[in-house]
């Protein structure tokens, strides 16, 4: 299962757009973002605040690590312990990228 969000504040405007099975949220995610536990909250609550039918919400994260980061910050990739909804514990990976307009976007995924 994957999800990809990206987040852009225009005022206090949001965009949504739907791509796929998962969501895309306009640009610019927070400057302040440099490490997977600032990251963490912003996965948790995407899955709180966006509500695909049927799908899991993420509750809380644990044991959460840097897998890899780009010294200029363009890319951010974390793997994490998750307490999902359905009472079940999962793995996910999750990242922050950027692209060359300085647009960010964080997105998930469950590791087998």
């Amino acid at each position: 299962m994957k999800k990809f969000v990206g987040i852009k504040a225009i005022g206090a405007t949001v965009v949504l757009v739907l791509l796929g099975l998962g969501g895309c949220l306009g640009p610019s995610v927070h400057p302040t973002i440099t490490t997977c536990e600032d990251l963490a909250p912003l996965i948790v609550n995407m899955t709180e605040e966006h509500k695909w039918p049927y799908s899991p919400k993420i509750l809380k994260l644990y044991d959460i690590r840097a897998i890899a980061a780009t010294s200029a910050g363009q890319k951010l990739s974390c793997i994490a312990n998750a307490r999902m909804s359905y009472g079940d514990n999962a793995t996910i990976q999750f990242h922050l990228e950027e692209d060359s307009d300085g647009d960010q976007f964080i997105g998930y995924e469950a590791v087998p």
